[in-house]
């Protein structure tokens, strides 16, 4: 199993389109296969920082996840949301 944590720091004047935006990817990635988990959170205490926590059944899905046209244009619509380039940390399962 491959875990993936992401953080994402928005434009304050961006937050609702941001969270519009993704509301709608979330549910669509949430079909795809290998997706077992994929949710979004909004950090307490930090107006404008979000963190995604996703799991995917391997590694290929995954890769087929991030190469799938949908999520370059989502990527390309956040684009003008993001204050700077999101981290992400993508894990194994240790057990």
């Amino acid at each position: 199993m491959i875990g993936i944590i992401g953080k994402m720091a928005i434009k304050e004047d961006k937050i609702e389109k941001f969270q519009t935006e993704l509301s709608a990817m979330i549910e669509n990635v949430r079909k795809e296969e290998g997706c077992l988990v994929y949710q979004l959170f909004k950090v307490e205490n930090e107006k404008n920082i979000f963190m995604s926590v996703e799991e995917w059944e391997s590694m290929p899905l995954l890769q087929q996840h991030l190469q799938s046209e949908g999520i370059k244009a989502t990527m390309a619509l956040f684009g003008e949301c993001l204050e700077k380039e999101p981290e992400m940390t993508i894990c194994t399962l240790v057990k």
